[in-house]
């Protein structure tokens, strides 16, 4: 919600308190869906001031409205929290390693690293 709001009131410089009711409605709109349902979906700002969801392959809106991709911003917020893309979706890891200690370059190099933490641990 932050990113959107940052997006049209520095891009667009559009008035945000005047769409309040709006972000409102869209927040509860956002929390029933899944982030990873959001890929590939653009949000519509309709002069109403409602928001609508709508799908990549949707057919173009007959009526005025600021059309925002969300792909470009989920892909900070995925990156930023380790979240899997499209793609992927399925069960998470709990923890993403590779995220946290970086990818080895061999099966020794993990193994050895994983030694090293084991010994400080240990110690």
């Amino acid at each position: 919600m932050l990113r959107l709001a940052v997006l049209l009131r520095d891009r667009f410089s559009i008035e945000l308190q005047a769409h309040k009711c709006g972000f409102d409605a869209l927040r509860e709109q956002l929390v029933s869906t899944s982030f990873i349902a959001l890929q590939g979906q653009r949000l519509a700002l309709r002069p109403s001031g409602d928001w609508r969801l709508l799908d990549e392959d949707a057919a173009p809106m007959s009526d005025d409205a600021l059309i925002v991709h969300l792909d470009p911003h989920l892909a900070v917020i995925r990156d930023g929290f380790a979240l899997p893309d499209r793609e992927m979706a399925g069960q998470l890891d709990l923890f993403s390693l590779p995220k946290l200690h970086g990818p080895a370059s061999t099966p020794a190099d993990a193994l050895g690293r994983d030694l090293s933490l084991a010994r400080r641990r240990s110690a």
